[in-house]
């Protein structure tokens, strides 16, 4: 979808929906909205959350499609586009930033174990450490450590409680470094 919103609203603007019910049209006007809010609240974005200007943009063009879907229940455009906006580069904020120090761990191992022979050691330790562990924990280990999601994602997807995820996963990863010593 563009940022003009014409795939959902039309060339006026107007909510697909309010034209099925004959309710008054509700004019967008989403140039006007980008070209006032779009510069401003892109620069905000890489400054407050640290992000790349690519990744504000994705959140600017997620947070005109939630205001498309909002339609007139957003009382005022620029204050609902904003804090969709902000929401969304903390969203994305906050995923960086869980992956950051998995991928920091994974160069730092690179750069100190360019060896093939240590590598395939430090592999087999890994592996029988895993081994060790109960497999309801290898599951929720891979899902987060291993493939990068979050907890509750992990958790979701090896069928835990949601509620006991952070616990869990805790003694799950103690369970692993315990094993590899």
């Amino acid at each position: 979808m563009s940022v003009t919103g014409a795939a959902s609203t039309g060339a006026t603007g107007e909510s697909p929906d309010a034209r099925k019910r004959g309710e008054p049209s509700v004019e967008w006007p989403w140039d006007q909205l980008y070209h006032d809010l779009a510069p401003g609240l892109i620069a905000l974005g890489v400054r407050r959350f640290d992000l790349a200007s690519a990744d504000c943009e994705d959140a600017f063009q997620k947070a005109a499609m939630d205001i498309a879907e909002a339609g007139p229940a957003a009382r005022s455009r620029e204050a609902y586009l904003t804090a969709c906006f902000l929401r969304e580069c903390l969203r994305i904020a906050q995923r960086k930033r869980v992956r950051e120090p998995f991928q920091a761990s994974l160069e730092s191992a690179d750069r100190l174990s360019d060896d093939p022979v240590e590598r395939i050691e430090a592999s087999i330790v890994f592996h029988s450490a895993m081994s060790r562990v109960p497999v309801r924990c290898r599951k929720i280990i891979r899902a987060h450590a291993l493939e990068g999601r979050d907890i509750l994602e992990s958790a979701r997807l090896s069928q835990w409680n949601l509620a006991n995820a952070h616990r869990g996963f805790k003694r799950c990863w103690k369970m692993l470094s315990d094993a590899i010593v």
